[in-house]
């Protein structure tokens, strides 16, 4: 790597997510958003990350409404113009599974440290390995803070598991710095957390009516949402890469864009071919 014309520079986010599955079970979702540095740095990027900073607006899927779609649909599109350049890949799984709460080496404790100690890194290696010797690859790691976090040395433990297995496979890539963003710092780990909400809700893909008959005006706003950027995503789709953990330990491949021409059909059916009431 002395050669640094040929080193390609990417930003990599994580984040983490959870929901009730139709079958009440809680699910986590782990996901790294892969950014080229040119482009994170791009005049309108960086605009929309010191509008961010400056509390101008914020991006909560969870408290996604229709009156903030404007500002949703704009950072979508600035990030998501050239989806082949980005590269999103994320994981599910149940934390406390019965599987794993019957094994004889379960404890609240330890299954943290699993669960922090093999999970993002496997989430995040998944999206950066095999680079080509001839092209290496510098990342910065950008996590949101949190406690736990801290408590787990997240960031730190992150780099040394990465920076290893790259050695370890003769992989051409590094991780150069890994750190911990408060809340709002980052517009990268915001829209991190908003994809996962977004695919979250595609995977699960509920109606927009509660068990009484009754129209739930956040599920629909959020579902029109969705199905209005539904071109987008599918583009989006080729570069979304989408595992989950199964009761072995095992990593089993799905195709999200299955998930989302499921989700296109129900809503249009829902809304008689795509015609929202």
């Amino acid at each position: 790597m002395s050669n640094t014309n040929n080193i390609s520079k990417y930003d990599l986010f994580f984040d983490e997510s959870r929901y009730k599955s139709s079958s009440n079970l809680e699910v986590n979702l782990m996901g790294s958003f892969i950014v080229p540095d040119i482009l994170y740095n791009k005049e309108q990027i960086t605009k929309l990350n010191q509008e961010l900073q400056q509390n101008k607006f914020k991006l909560h899927f969870t408290d996604f409404q229709q009156r903030s779609n404007s500002i949703y649909k704009k950072v979508l599109q600035e990030f998501l113009k050239r989806p082949e350049l980005v590269k999103f890949n994320f994981i599910s799984f149940e934390k406390e599974g019965n599987y794993l709460e019957n094994h004889i080496a379960f404890s609240k404790k330890n299954m943290l440290d699993m669960v922090y100690s093999k999970l993002p890194e496997r989430t995040i290696y998944g999206g950066i390995r095999n680079v080509s010797r001839f092209t290496p690859a510098v990342y910065s790691v950008y996590i949101e803070s949190s406690y736990q976090y801290i408590a787990l040395d997240l960031n730190n433990k992150i780099k040394q598991q990465l920076n290893s297995q790259a050695l370890y496979r003769n992989d051409s890539f590094t991780i150069e710095q890994s750190n911990l963003y408060s809340k709002n710092q980052q517009i990268g780990i915001e829209i991190t957390d908003m994809l996962l909400g977004i695919f979250s809700l595609i995977i699960r893909n509920p109606s927009k009516y509660n068990s009484d008959g009754k129209i739930s005006k956040i599920r629909k706003a959020k579902l029109k949402f969705i199905y209005e950027q539904k071109n987008l995503l599918e583009s989006f789709c080729k570069s979304v890469t989408y595992y989950e953990l199964d009761e072995n330990g095992s990593l089993n491949k799905r195709e999200f864009s299955r998930f989302l021409h499921e989700f296109i059909m129900k809503y249009e059916s829902e809304n008689q071919q795509g015609q929202s009431v």
